[in-house]
């Protein structure tokens, strides 16, 4: 059986919302790149994927697992399956795991964890975030087609298998920790290291908690970075 070709395709996923609009939303880069991918591996595009419209149809995912929907229609259309009813399908649920991991929990995550190098070293900062970002954005790129090509219609099971959509809490804890952490040695460098009065420190509290529970942090992380940040401040 022939190697599937999967890395010209990869590298242009990268680029694949370019010419996000708001008619077919990602519709038209998402036909782009399953042409591509099919051309390279010499299978016949769906005819009902809409090859002779001038419009390619409504499509819309999160961008860093579009390899994962790619590499179940090759392998849907090469076992005679039903490629469109399960990318659209796959596609409003993978927009929904991804778009909550990526955008509301990593992005802090990383931001916050740059943070404490930057007291390190500030030079190296952004050179962190960049890769600890890039570790998980280019990974799951990668993987999406060995997973999605390998498992077909079975794909989504890989992310219950890795209990995927519980990583968005454990993120937003260890955020919503080091933020706590972060904002304690903030006013703690800012007050020239000696400790803050308890009614100061109640009052930074109050605000931070009413802030966190508009952005709907847990409570009980909430507390955790309260109380650590209290024992900072105090100089404990």
């Amino acid at each position: 059986m022939k190697r599937p070709v999967f890395i010209p395709t990869l590298f242009r996923s990268m680029f694949y919302q370019a010419n996000w609009n708001v008619d077919n939303m990602q519709g038209t880069g998402f036909s782009w790149l399953v042409k591509d991918l099919f051309k390279r591996n010499g299978i016949k595009f769906p005819a009902n994927f809409g090859e002779n419209t001038k419009v390619p149809s409504y499509f819309n995912t999160n961008p860093y697992l579009i390899t994962f929907i790619l590499g179940m229609l090759m392998k849907e259309c090469e076992e005679n399956g039903r490629p469109l009813e399960y990318s659209k399908t796959y596609a409003s649920a993978l927009a929904a795991l991804g778009d909550s991991f990526f955008w509301h929990s990593l992005r802090p995550f990383t931001f916050f964890l740059s943070i404490w190098v930057a007291m390190i070293d500030p030079n190296m900062a952004v050179l962190f975030y960049l890769i600890l970002y890039n570790f998980f954005h280019i990974g799951f790129r990668f993987l999406g087609f060995y997973y999605g090509y390998g498992l077909g219609r079975n794909v989504i099971m890989i992310f219950r298998k890795i209990a995927f959509s519980r990583w968005t809490q454990i993120f937003d804890s260890f955020s919503t920790f080091m933020a706590g952490a972060a904002l304690a040695a903030a006013v703690r460098y800012s007050s020239g290291g000696h400790a803050m009065p308890i009614f100061k420190a109640a009052v930074l509290f109050s605000a931070g908690a009413i802030v966190a529970r508009t952005v709907k942090a847990p409570v009980g992380f909430m507390c955790a970075a309260g109380i650590l940040g209290l024992m900072l401040m105090m100089g404990v």
